[in-house]
């Protein structure tokens, strides 16, 4: 009996403690700050001013991950502000920001609303994963923007972290800490400018996997890994939302798009299977990639290598362009989808991420944009396919849109904007909007495309590991190849 009062002597305070910070409201629950993966001590702000709040820019010293942006609190008409967040696509990449969707959906307002000043700032960081972007979405909420557009999912397996062993008893109490707002209210008061060097991700600078020594090594299968990683991209998309929602500042969600006709797996690794199955299996494999046999013997094979291993990447996709050749464009959807979800070295938004993006904005009744729609391949007569493959020429390479690819995704997003601003736009405000757009690429010189190409190699390297090729040892007709001019 007397341990029993000690304990409630010694808890009675914590629980006063507890009710009157939840009363208070105390640490606020959507605060972005508060993410227990991804928490910067010393986060820098993306905008600075020199001139007392009237012009903000992005400084030099940001500009190794953003490409520099102005914008200024004086027109001579009444502005509307819209900030665009996000990885290298929203950046433009391979390009800059002058070819990339938010400069096409600045262009298409104003060519049908010049009585406003649109102000589309790209706020686009390169490697920058959804809980990069979600430090960025407080401060530009303070400069009073008319939107929020955010492009984000690519990015969110390309930094080393770690994550509470999933349904362990270590992960339900830190669950249960962190519903807490006495043990929250304790991290943010404890929090100070002083780094720890072996802390995760604790940087404004992402240093991505690929970026390391061996990097490509890092990736193995890993399903809780994976299935981690997407709920932490759904709840951190989930805060942004409320975030917006709080600020009473439309948002709008883009679901990301990337080539899977044309872009092998950046790595495979077989399942494990037994000695026996391995001598099967690897003569099953090589003669699914020998394109010296016929294609029924190598579907076949490759049939035979998926009963063995269903998540198998390199025989999805070898499988799937096969049948993109017979033009079984339905029979081949499901296969190059598993050929991206099961790469081991995932570089592109998988099922997992875009059913999550699907989920946060039905749940909280957003505008979603989706790319991999607008991106689709088109039959003969240009109708879009009714099979949901993105077209390959959309794309210059896994994920970035080729320029027309980009200005399909400004126009899309333009419209939501004008639908929700209820703008009457004139009837020729697409011939307008056509003589806007063939100015912006007249201004551009020609070094402008060709840095363009240069930047676009070093993007396939990278993305192969640092290697120079895919690792997948297939023919080189499942390769991409390099576009001879920008589309």
């Amino acid at each position: 009996m007397f341990r029993l009062i000690t304990v409630a002597l010694v808890l009675t305070p914590l629980l006063i403690l507890e009710i009157g910070l939840r009363v208070a409201g105390y640490p606020p629950r959507d605060q972005l700050a508060v993410d227990p993966i991804f928490d910067p001590l010393d986060p820098k702000l993306l905008f600075e001013s020199r001139d007392s709040g009237q012009t903000w820019s992005i400084p030099e010293s940001r500009h190794n991950f953003f490409a520099p942006a102005t914008f200024s609190n004086q027109s001579d008409r009444p502005i509307r502000r819209i900030f665009v967040l996000g990885g290298s696509t929203v950046q433009g990449r391979p390009w800059h920001p002058p070819t990339a969707f938010p400069a096409w959906t600045q262009l298409f307002l104003q060519a049908c609303d010049p009585a406003h000043d649109y102000q589309v700032i790209n706020c686009g960081g390169v490697s920058y994963a959804s809980y990069r972007v979600a430090k960025l979405l407080d401060e530009v909420l303070q400069h009073q923007p008319a939107a929020i557009v955010i492009y984000t999912g690519h990015n969110e397996f390309l930094e080393q972290r770690s994550y509470p062993a999933t349904d362990s008893i270590a992960n339900q109490a830190t669950r249960l800490a962190q519903s807490s707002h006495l043990v929250r209210a304790i991290q943010h008061l404890q929090r100070t400018p002083t780094r720890d060097p072996s802390a995760e991700l604790q940087t404004d600078a992402p240093v991505t996997r690929l970026d390391l020594m061996d990097g490509m090594d890092l990736y193995q299968r890993d399903d809780a890994w994976r299935q981690a990683v997407v709920a932490h991209f759904q709840r951190t998309l989930d805060q942004m939302a409320k975030r917006c929602r709080q600020a009473d500042v439309p948002l709008i969600l883009c679901q990301p798009a990337s080539d899977r006709v044309d872009t092998a797996p950046f790595k495979i690794m077989p399942a494990a299977l037994t000695a026996s199955q391995t001598t099967h299996f690897d003569t099953f494999w090589e003669q699914a990639r020998n394109s010296q046999l016929n294609t029924d013997h190598r579907i076949e094979s490759c049939q035979q290598v998926l009963r063995m291993d269903p998540q198998h990447a390199g025989a999805n996709f070898v499988l799937g362009k096969l049948l993109i050749d017979q033009g079984q464009f339905e029979i081949a959807k499901p296969h190059l989808l598993a050929a991206r979800d099961h790469d081991v070295c995932p570089l592109r938004a998988t099922s997992a991420i875009e059913m999550a993006t699907k989920q946060v904005a039905s749940l909280h009744q957003l505008e979603l944009v989706r790319c991999d729609e607008l991106l689709d391949a088109r039959d003969l007569q240009g109708q879009p396919r009714p099979d949901g493959i993105p077209d390959t020429n959309r794309f210059v390479d896994h994920i970035h849109p080729s320029i027309a690819g980009h200005q399909l995704i400004g126009q899309a997003i333009a419209k939501r904007l004008a639908e929700q601003w209820r703008l009457t736009c004139s009837n020729d405000v697409q011939a307008q909007y056509e003589s806007l757009v063939q100015a912006q690429l007249s201004s551009l010189e020609e070094a402008y495309f060709t840095r363009g190409k240069q930047r676009l190699q070093g993007l396939r390297r990278w993305a192969s590991g640092r290697s120079g090729k895919l690792h997948l040892p297939a023919n080189q007709s499942f390769q991409r190849q390099t576009p001879s001019s920008p589309q």
